[in-house]
C-alpha cells in the first residue's frame, strides 16, 4: 500500500504525507458532497437522497473490501474512498433535516445540536471500536502467522505486517459495506422533502 523503509527518516516522513493525501480523498469529497445533498432533499425527498448515498458509499466500501491488496495504486485508492466519502456526504443533509423538521419551532436549536451531538458521537465511538477491532485483528493474524517472532521481533516481520494490515483494511470495507445496508432500513422511513412543504401540508391539515 505505501512502500516504507523503517531505516529512512525522510521515507517515513513521505510515507506519512502520502497516507495524509489519501484521506483527503475521502474528507474533502465527504464535505462537499453535502451540498448537492441539500439540493438533492429538497427535490426527491430525504429518503431517495439517503438512499442513494448510502448505495454509493456501499458500493465503495465493497469495493475496498475486493480490491485492496498489496501493490493496489494509491490512485484506485483515492478513487475508492472519494466514492465513499461522496456516498457518506450526500446523507448528512437530508438525515439532519428529518431530524429538525421533525422538531417543534420552539425547539429547532436543541434539535439541531442533537443532530450535531450525535453524529460526534457516532464517529468517535465508531472509529475506536473498529480502531480496537482492526488492533485486535491484526495481532491475532501476525501471532498465528508468525508465532512468537511477532511479539519479540515485530520489525523482522514488516513485510508480513504491512500484508495483514491491507488484509484488516479491506475487512473493514466490508464491515462499512454492512453498516450501509443496515442503515436502509431506517432511511426508508424518513418523511419528508422539505421544510417548507411540510409547513404547508401543516397548515393545510389545521385548516381543514
Amino acid at each position: 500500500l505505501v512502500n516504507i523503509r523503517l531505516n529512512d527518516a525522510s521515507e517515513l516522513s513521505q510515507a506519512a504525507f502520502q497516507v495524509g493525501i489519501l484521506l483527503s480523498a475521502l474528507t474533502v469529497p465527504m464535505a462537499l458532497a453535502a451540498i448537492p445533498g441539500g439540493w438533492l432533499s429538497a427535490r426527491i425527498g430525504y429518503p431517495r437522497t439517503t438512499l442513494i448515498g448510502l448505495l454509493l458509499a456501499g458500493v465503495g466500501f465493497t469495493l475496498i473490501w475486493r480490491t485492496w491488496i498489496p501493490g493496489i495504486s494509491d490512485g484506485v485508492i483515492a478513487l475508492e474512498m472519494a466514492l465513499v466519502g461522496v456516498g457518506l456526504g450526500l446523507t448528512f443533509s437530508p438525515i439532519s433535516a428529518a431530524v429538525i423538521n421533525a422538531a417543534d419551532s420552539d425547539k429547532l436549536g436543541s434539535a439541531s445540536a442533537l443532530v450535531i451531538i450525535m453524529r460526534l458521537l457516532g464517529m468517535t465511538v465508531g472509529v475506536a471500536l473498529l480502531t480496537a477491532f482492526a488492533s485486535q485483528r491484526l495481532t491475532g493474524l501476525a501471532t498465528a502467522e508468525l508465532g512468537a517472532s511477532a511479539a519479540a521481533d515485530p520489525l523482522a516481520a514488516i513485510d508480513v505486517y504491512i500484508r495483514l494490515t491491507i488484509q484488516v483494511l479491506s475487512e473493514m470495507g466490508l464491515a462499512g459495506a454492512v453498516l450501509c445496508a443496515v442503515g436502509i432500513i431506517p432511511a426508508v422511513m424518513l418523511r419528508g422533502k422539505g421544510r417548507e412543504g411540510e409547513f404547508a401540508s401543516s397548515e393545510a391539515v389545521t385548516v381543514d
